[in-house]
């Protein structure tokens, strides 16, 4: 079992067994589909309750009070994290070509798969995240709605938050 974290935005994620992480950002797959699709960082998959962790990670965000900004920086993550979902999701269903996703994540039932959205901003005081969860929570709801998802499937967190619940190191 190798182990790997990944380093992104100034923080280390991990480490992760090597057979549930998939770089999807740099992925062959991600590659194939062409330039201009906006993905996450990365997925893990944990067994024990079948869910994908799609995790975006950020430097920093805009403040809520900035409205075109911070409008924009919610669209961005959305889509990154919505692309993620999609690509992964039809790569598994066999419609694109798979040759670096990880054997595990092949092996899923996708009727039985759940999926957690995850954004981390390093540095971001915990009192800033409330907007920026109420703010993703309504971008994605058509996507939990017709993907079936948990209502509680999203989560924004700092990077004190992550470490706690051992996401970075």
């Amino acid at each position: 079992m190798a182990m790997k974290t990944v380093k992104e935005s100034g923080m280390e994620f991990g480490p992760f067994d090597d057979n549930f992480l998939y770089e999807i950002e740099h992925s062959d797959l991600h590659k194939s589909v062409g330039e201009g699709i906006k993905i996450a960082e990365f997925i893990f998959y944990e067994d024990r309750s079948e869910c994908f962790w799609i995790i975006e990670a950020k430097s920093s965000s805009p403040r809520p009070a900035s409205s075109e900004d911070f409008s924009r920086f919610i669209r961005e993550i959305e889509e990154k994290l919505t692309n993620a979902l999609f690509l992964l999701n039809s790569a598994l269903l066999e419609r694109h070509r798979r040759p670096d996703i990880p054997t595990t994540f092949v092996s899923v039932g996708l009727n039985m798969a759940n999926y957690k959205f995850i954004l981390v901003i390093r540095g971001h005081a915990k009192g800033w995240l409330p907007p920026l969860q109420d703010a993703m929570n309504r971008a994605l709801s058509r996507y939990v709605k017709t993907w079936n998802i948990s209502p509680m499937s999203m989560l924004v967190l700092n990077d004190d938050m992550a470490k706690s619940r051992n996401m970075i190191i």
